[in-house]
């Protein structure tokens, strides 16, 4: 994972900075360190954090990755600590949309025709929780499939999980 993402850095040509929170203890023992151990402790920390957060996959792992930039310099990238999302909005979907998405995880997608007839409601119905799914971002649709966000992929997984919907 470490050198994918490096191996795509590398092209921009910029150096990386890594920034740190630490608090006062952490800012004395880092006092008896040079910058460029320093920044070692510090490359080690935020490659921990990001493959812990992101699980190895690649996708997320870029994203993190590019959300954790906290500024650029003339020559120089500077990175700030993994940045925790918040996935909380998950948790307030209605029954009918919960179970909307457990059809297209079943099925790894489908078309709305299809979820008409699995669910057994109006097309009018199935069209707007479909329509309220991809405003918020949490399906894709390719051509006429409607899929799970690759990004949120793993959260619906743990929330279907934890609804007892998916076992």
């Amino acid at each position: 994972m470490i050198e994918i993402i490096l191996k795509r850095h590398s092209i921009s040509g910029y150096n990386i900075s890594f920034e740190t929170h630490a608090n006062e203890s952490l800012r004395r023992k880092y006092r008896k360190l040079s910058e460029a151990e320093i920044q070692d402790l510090l490359k080690k920390e935020y490659y921990s954090q990001l493959n812990k957060f992101a699980r190895s996959k690649i996708s997320l792992t870029i994203l993190y990755w590019m959300r954790s930039t906290k500024e650029v310099t003339t020559n120089t990238i500077k990175l700030d600590s993994v940045v925790q999302l918040d996935f909380s909005f998950l948790n307030t979907m209605s029954p009918e949309k919960l179970f909307i998405l457990h059809l297209l995880l079943l099925h790894d997608g489908l078309r709305e025709e299809d979820v008409v007839e699995i669910y057994n409601k109006p097309v009018e119905e199935i069209r707007l929780k479909l329509l309220v799914l991809y405003d918020d971002g949490i399906i894709i649709k390719k051509e006429d499939l409607y899929l799970i966000n690759p990004l949120l992929y793993r959260q619906v997984v743990q929330l279907l999980q934890s609804r007892n919907i998916l076992h």
